[in-house]
Formats: structure tokens, sequence, C-alpha cells
């Protein structure tokens, strides 16, 4: 059973541990809309998968750069969603970004597959970004990537909102 979340709580939580223990070469921003829409759920595994954002954009970005994390309310119609499965409808949208060095789509490509990892023997599992896609997906929602090689990731990730929590005001 999955509990009704609020990922405000979250994301005050993963900032202020990335301020506490990342290099201070790492500038770490965040900005949240107020009220946002609760999530079904398990605060664990939310926080893991804001943890393993955040984690590897430390990684990616060794000489300092900007982390920067950000929810807001969005509601997908259909016409948004034309190319996906996905259902239109509330959902949280949660954006994790970096000033790292980006991926060549031959990477991008594979990076939510089990054991796949750009970092050195024994930096990493692998296993961070199929276990974020794993969580995001047994919620309904799904994840978008953009790595520019030379310009950073953006990791876009669309939560829906927990039943009865949009009214027909909110509504574009």
């Amino acid at each position: 059973m999955h509990a009704r979340v609020q990922i405000q709580p979250l994301i005050d939580e993963i900032v202020r541990f990335a301020e506490d223990t990342f290099p201070r070469s790492i500038r770490i921003q965040s900005k949240l809309s107020p009220e946002l829409f609760p999530v079904n759920g398990n605060a664990t595994q939310l926080h893991q998968v804001l943890l393993n954002f955040c984690v590897n954009a430390r990684d990616v970005m060794p000489q300092g750069g900007c982390l920067r994390i950000e929810a807001g309310n969005i509601i997908l119609e259909e016409a948004d969603l034309r190319k996906s499965r996905q259902v239109p409808g509330p959902y949280v949208l949660l954006t994790v970004s970096d000033t790292g060095h980006g991926m060549p789509e031959q990477v991008l490509a594979k990076i939510f597959e089990p054991f796949v990892t750009t970092k050195e023997i024994g930096k990493g599992t692998g296993l961070g970004l199929s276990t974020v896609l794993g969580i995001v997906k047994t919620r309904g929602g799904f994840v978008e990537v953009s790595s520019p090689v030379g310009e950073g990731s953006l990791f876009r990730v669309f939560l829906p909102a927990a039943e009865a929590t949009v009214g027909p005001a909110q509504r574009k």
C-alpha cells in the first residue's frame, strides 16, 4: 500500500544533505512551487530517486558546478502525451539538472539499463538510474532526460498526483 507523500520535505532534506556533504565548489539551488500536489508512493523510495540523481550530478562535476532541483505542479493534456502511453492529468514535475559534461547519444540511450555506468571501476554499480526508473514507473510516472555533451544533464520526472488532489479550477 502506498501513502500520499508530500515531495517538498524530501527535496528540502536532500538539499540540506547535499549542502552539508558535497564539495563547496558545487552550488546547490532549489526552486519549489508552493502547494505541490501530493503523490502516491513510498517516501523512502522517492528519497532514493532524489539521492541517486544528486549523487550522480556530484560525480560528473569534480571541478564544481551547479546542481539544481525544481518541482512544480503540471496538468498534462492528451496533446502533451501524443508520443507516449502516459495518462493525462495532474502530475508533480521534478527536475534535477547539473552543469556536468553531458553524455554522448550512445551512452544516453543505455543509462537506465541495469549495470550501465560511466563511472570508473569500483566507483558505482550502474544500478542507480535503473532503480530510479523502476520506482518512478511503479508510481505510474515517467522520466525524460536531455544531456548534450558539454552542456550538463537535465532529468525530468513526472509523478502522477494522488487522486482527488486537483479540482476543476486548477486545470488548464
